[in-house]
């Protein structure tokens, strides 16, 4: 085809001459006229249209949502890449300056959407949107082949039934999106006709169904019907808009236009269901309970870029040609950006902390190097990574230890997870995680009996290889720095509802999926919980609150003790000290906590006598928490005089993110009595002595070696009698 009927062809596709109409009115909102008979693509807009009304976006979605190309590697083996700024999405992103999220995948499924924990992100903290667009079934009925199924089945209790229905795990997604964001507008996206395929039938059945969705769902919920609307996939829309089985740069811009256009036309012809787009609340979002969920933890800053007026100094580059670098604006300071360029062989940065002069990577108060990494496009396959360390005295050092990841190492509510080295000590994989992240090595396992020689350091060395054909990968790093552990042992992340009944129900849940747990080991004396209260109250709920173990069966961890246990929307104020005291009435069985989410803190040493060494036996096996939705409650401001009958009345208690904390006491203060004298000596040689039945507080760890040994008896002797 010449060059000529290229452009005929591009012009014919790209949803009739309307595209050289409309920049003439750019600037004036045409609302709908019904009378002219406008369909939904018969106006092409710019910079969004009224699509660009939305400031918060989320896309769910499977391959064609996420940008993804068919390259070759080496081998001519056909490759997929998920390339998401390249995806429909985030060139919406670029017209509307909305922020766009990708909740989406090649290969998704609206199962596998639901069996990700966090949605593909979609449930992470922040990333509540004003407006969701659904663009799934391809996978789901076109490749595994299951059942359409009508709207009615997103209420199917059988899980046979269940189990290859699309509409059933498809209304779920939209269930939980209106579950978070109960004003969230959701549009419904159709599949395309393609003459290639052969499909218009399932991709006719999938349009009804979404109809169907788009009335069972009810208000703000609409459907952009690509099927009907969207010009042909034919010969000449694959030639100039499709790579292999997927879209190209070009079909990606084109499937925005269309979206945007369609979005536009749906607000023009109902503009009072968008009116108020502007109120929809994206921030202070369930997921936000945990703002302020950062643990105190050590931390030793090397370099954070922000004093810089150049990259020179920063950084050197073994193969300038192969890795170019740059200082960019980022997160309201700066970071250096590292773009490596194709080709085999590994490329090295030499990170220098310090300018030109030597650093210590050695403290012993920070086992960890820490710095953030973003990696906002990945091209090619696998990519792999390793590093070195230039001492003064042993040369370059690898390291050799798993390498882990993860978005706040500080933040209990944030999964870690592992990238373990292969036998070369490379960490080798196609499954980086494409966004900013921290990361962390263990400089002690790293480099085992050359760890002290890290005291002198020329550089902190990152070796960089694309295993692909055409590979280029851009970096962001950021926040060198020496970072310890937090005092936390998280017992059980995810959420759990406890309680979903009338009052007069209670419920369990396990403090750990492994078992009992010791809740004072290594000094720990306070568990920590978030709690979400849904009861039908005005502000107090009653509820009653014990702790399991292996031999407390009945009432005896039942808390009801004034200053054991506290509560807050912050983490981080009640890890302080700070936080609301609950108050207990009923001899503990009415325990008035606020209704809706917030972080509890249970002292153990004020909820249970420390001292007493069935008890402290008991607190090594401890099993779980109950809850109880007291019959009960009342509807005054305090939650006092509760007098009114609850249990025909549904109310639920949601437990999440449990941990132990080991709270820095008193130095010596061994047996947490707020001073440090001989009985602290004593209560210390007695727990080395036989730890069975006796609790000793962190301090009693007097060199910070997280070990309580003789050493530690022999530093509070002579702490003490230096006092005298």
């Amino acid at each position: 085809m010449n060059i000529k009927h290229k452009i005929i062809s591009l012009l014919s596709i790209a949803l009739t001459a309307v595209l050289l109409i409309v920049s003439a009115n750019s600037g004036i909102i045409a609302f709908a006229d019904e009378s002219i008979g406008e369909k939904p693509l018969d106006r092409i807009v710019t910079g969004g249209g009224l699509s660009s009304i939305f400031h918060k976006i989320g896309v769910i979605g499977d391959s064609l949502s996420s940008g993804e190309f068919e390259g070759s590697d080496e081998n001519n083996n056909v490759t997929f890449n998920d390339m998401y700024d390249y995806s429909w999405g985030q060139v919406m992103a670029r017209d509307t300056g909305a922020k766009v999220f990708n909740f989406s995948k090649g290969g998704l499924t609206a199962k596998s959407f639901l069996e990700d924990q966090s949605g593909y992100g979609a449930w992470e903290e922040g990333k509540r949107c004003q407006a969701y667009i659904i663009a799934l079934g391809v996978n789901d009925l076109l490749n595994q082949k299951f059942e359409v199924g009508q709207p009615s089945d997103v209420d199917l209790a059988d899980p046979q039934k269940q189990e290859n229905n699309f509409a059933y795990y498809y209304g779920a997604i939209i269930k939980k999106i209106r579950k978070i964001q109960p004003d969230a507008r959701i549009f419904l996206m159709t599949m395309p006709h393609d003459m290639y395929d052969g499909k218009w039938e399932i991709k006719n059945a999938h349009r009804k169904l979404l109809e169907g969705m788009a009335e069972y769902f009810g208000g703000y919920t609409y459907v952009i019907d690509l099927l009907e609307y969207m010009p042909m996939h034919d010969e000449a829309f694959h030639n100039n808009f499709y790579l292999g089985g997927h879209l190209n740069p070009m079909g990606y811009i084109l499937t925005a236009r269309a979206v945007e256009s369609y979005i536009d036309y749906i607000i023009r012809y109902n503009p009072r269901d968008f009116d108020k787009v502007g109120f929809i609340d994206t921030e202070s979002e369930q997921a936000d309970v945990f703002s302020g969920s950062e643990l105190p933890v050590y931390r030793k800053v090397l370099e954070n870029y922000d004093n810089l007026a150049s990259v020179d100094g920063a950084v050197n580059l073994w193969e300038p040609n192969a890795v170019s670098k740059s200082l960019m604006n980022y997160n309201g300071g700066k970071a250096l950006m590292l773009d490596v360029a194709q080709g085999s062989g590994y490329k090295t940065a030499q990170f220098k902390l310090n300018a030109d002069r030597s650093f210590s990577l050695v403290d012993d108060k920070a086992p960890y190097l820490v710095f953030d990494m973003d990696i906002p496009d990945l091209h090619g396959g696998y990519l792999g990574l390793y590093f070195e360390v230039n001492t003064k005295n042993a040369g370059a050092l690898k390291a050799n230890a798993k390498l882990e990841y993860s978005e706040c190492f500080a933040d209990p509510t944030k999964p870690i997870y592992i990238k373990e080295p292969n036998k070369w000590s490379v960490y080798e994989t196609p499954d980086w995680n494409k966004g900013k992240m921290q990361y962390r090595i263990n400089l002690k396992e790293a480099f085992g009996n050359n760890f002290k020689e890290l005291g002198e350091c020329w550089s902190f060395d990152l070796k960089i290889a694309n295993f692909s054909k055409d590979a280029e990968t851009h970096f962001v790093f950021d926040n060198f720095a020496l970072q310890g552990e937090t005092n936390a042992t998280v017992l059980k992340k995810g959420s759990e509802t406890v309680i979903s009944a009338g009052g007069g129900k209670s419920g369990s849940i396990a403090l750990s999926d492994s078992g009992a747990v010791n809740l004072i080991d290594n000094g720990a004396h306070d568990l920590y919980w978030y709690m979400d209260v849904d009861i039908p109250v005005s502000n107090v709920a009653n509820i009653g609150i014990k702790l399991m173990t292996d031999g407390w069966s009945g009432d005896e961890g039942l808390i009801k003790l004034e200053g054991a246990l506290a509560c807050s929307k912050s983490l981080s104020e009640l890890v302080s000290g700070g936080g609301s005291t609950v108050k207990f009435y009923n001899s503990g069985w009415e325990a008035r906590v606020p209704k809706g989410g917030n972080w509890y803190r249970l002292d153990l040493s004020k909820a249970f006598n420390l001292n007493d060494s069935e008890t402290v036996n008991q607190l090594n096996k401890a099993v779980s928490l109950w809850l109880a939705y007291n019959q009960w409650q009342s509807n005054s401001a305090d939650g006092g005089n509760p007098n009114i009958d609850f249990s025909g009345k549904t109310g639920s208690i949601r437990l999440e993110c449990i941990f132990s904390y080991c709270a820095e006491a008193l130095y010596g203060d061994v047996n947490l009595n707020g001073s440090t004298d001989i009985t602290d000596l004593v209560k210390l040689k007695e727990y080395i002595d036989n730890k069975n039945g006796v609790y000793v507080s962190s301090s009693a760890d007097m060199n910070g070696d997280r070990e309580i040994n003789l050493s530690d008896i022999t530093l509070l002797r002579e702490m003490l009698l230096k006092a005298k």
